[in-house]
C-alpha cells in the first residue's frame, strides 16, 4: 500500500470509515428493533423489504444522475448514509425505522458502484490486487467496529451508538470530497446495455442468489437448527474478519496472476460442496469452518470487477457496474420469499441443495469468460437514455 498515491489513500480511508459504520449497524441492528422498538415477525419482514428496494432503483438512480462525477456523488451518498444510520438514534417507531432504512440504504447501495468505480480507475494494472487491499482496509473498519460495539454499547446504548456509526461515514463522505481526479473523466454521459456484458451479468445475479442464501438461511439455520449462540456468531463474525484481512490483497494478487475464470472456477467447486454441506452436516464445529469457508470464498467476487473492468470502455465502467447492484438486488426479494416456502414445505436442506445446483449451472457460465476478446467480434447492443 506504500505505492498508492493520495487518491487512492483518501478512498480507502472513506471505505474503511463505512465499512465501520455499517459493521455497528450489522451488529446491533436486530437488538435494537427487538429490544428497544419492540418489532414483531410480520414487522420485521416489511422492514426489510423496503430497506432492499434501493438495490433495485440503483440503476435508475445512477443514470439520473450520469452528469455528476462519481467522487462528487460518493460525496452526497456517504453524506445521506450516515445521516440515515444516525437517524436511528431518533427512531420509535415502526414507521421511523423504515424511512431511516429507506434513507440510508439508497447511499449504500448507490455507494457500491462509485467505490468499485474510483477503485478501478485510481488503482495500477494491478486492479485485483488494488482491490484486493481495499477489501481488507473495509475488513479492518468493520473490526474495530466490533471490538468498539462490544466495548462500548453497555455504556452508550443502541441510540448513541447509531450516532457514532452515523457520525463515521459522515466523515468518510468529507474525506471522499478530498479526492482530486479529473472531473471529465469520471463523468459518465449515457447509461448503456451491451450484450457483450451478458457474461457479467449472469454471474453478479449469481453472486446476489449466493449473498442471499448466505446472509438469510445460512447463519440462520445455524441457530434455529443446531442452536447456534449469539455469542458464537459474534466470535465468528471476528474471526473472519480477521481472515479476510489477511487473505484479501493474497486473493487479489491470485485474480491478477491466474485470471478471472481459474478464480472463479476454483471458487464455485468448492462453493458446492458449502452449499451441499450446510444441507446435511449437523456438527457445529464443520459448521463453524463451512462458515468461514464461505466468507473466504466471498473474496474472489472482486473478479467480476476486475472482469468488467477488463473487457468494458471507461464510460461504460460505472453505469454496468450500477445494472450489476440492480441485478445482484432482485435475489434479495425472490429469494426470502421462495426460500421461506420451501423451508415450510420441505425442511431447510432442500434451499441450499438448490443452491448447490445452481452453483454448478453458473460454473459453466464462468467457463465463458476469456483471457482477452477481440473487440471486433462483439457485438453491442446499446440503448442510450
Amino acid at each position: 500500500m506504500r505505492k498508492w498515491n493520495r487518491d487512492l489513500r483518501l478512498l480507502a480511508l472513506a471505505s474503511g470509515l463505512m465499512s465501520f459504520g455499517f459493521a455497528v449497524y450489522l451488529t446491533t441492528f436486530n437488538n435494537f428493533i427487538v429490544q428497544d422498538i419492540g418489532i414483531q415477525p410480520h414487522q420485521f419482514g416489511l422492514v426489510e423489504a423496503l430497506r432492499e428496494l434501493p438495490g433495485f432503483l440503483t440503476i435508475f438512480l445512477i443514470a439520473m444522475t450520469t452528469r455528476i462525477p462519481a467522487h462528487l456523488l460518493s460525496v452526497l451518498m456517504l453524506l445521506l448514509m450516515g445521516i440515515g444510520i444516525a437517524f436511528y438514534s431518533v427512531t420509535h417507531t415502526v414507521g421511523e425505522l423504515i424511512m431511516a432504512s429507506f434513507v440510508w440504504s439508497i447511499g449504500f447501495h448507490a455507494w457500491i458502484p462509485q467505490r468499485e468505480t474510483l477503485a478501478l480507475t485510481l488503482t495500477d494494472s494491478e486492479k485485483g490486487k488494488g482491490l484486493g487491499q481495499l477489501r481488507s482496509v473495509d475488513e479492518l473498519g468493520s473490526l474495530i467496529a466490533m471490538v468498539l460495539t462490544l466495548l462500548l454499547l453497555a455504556l452508550l446504548g443502541f441510540r448513541r451508538i447509531f450516532i457514532l456509526a452515523g457520525v463515521a461515514v459522515v466523515i468518510g463522505g468529507i474525506v471522499i470530497s478530498r479526492v482530486q481526479i479529473s472531473l471529465a473523466s469520471m463523468t459518465d454521459k449515457r447509461f448503456v446495455f451491451s450484450r457483450k456484458y451478458l457474461t457479467y451479468y449472469l454471474l453478479t445475479f449469481f453472486q446476489g442468489c449466493r449473498r442471499q442464501i448466505f446472509v438469510t438461511f445460512a447463519v440462520f439455520s445455524m441457530v434455529f437448527v443446531h442452536g447456534v449462540s449469539t455469542n458464537h456468531i459474534i466470535v465468528l463474525m471476528i474471526v473472519n474478519t480477521l481472515i479476510s484481512i489477511i487473505a484479501a490483497p493474497m486473493v487479489g494478487r491470485l485474480i491478477d496472476r491466474l485470471g478471472e475464470r481459474k478464480i472463479l472456477s476454483v471458487t464455485y467447486m468448492i462453493l458446492f460442496l458449502v452449499f451441499w454441506g450446510y444441507s446435511w452436516v449437523k456438527n457445529k464445529w464443520v459448521l463453524y469452518c463451512l462458515y468461514l469457508l464461505d466468507r473466504l470464498l466471498f473474496l474472489a467476487s472482486v473478479s467480476l470487477s476486475t472482469y468488467l473492468n477488463r473487457i468494458s470502455r471507461s464510460s461504460d465502467l460505472r453505469p454496468t457496474l450500477s445494472l450489476g447492484v440492480t441485478l445482484n438486488h432482485i435475489a434479495a426479494v425472490i429469494l426470502p420469499l421462495i426460500g421461506g416456502f420451501l423451508w415450510d414445505s420441505f425442511g431447510y436442506a432442500l434451499i441450499f441443495q438448490i443452491g448447490a445446483g445452481i452453483t454448478l449451472v453458473f460454473l459453466f457460465v464462468v467457463q465463458k469468460i476469456r483471457p482477452s476478446i477481440p473487440e471486433k467480434r462483439l457485438k453491442k447492443i446499446d440503448f442510450s437514455v
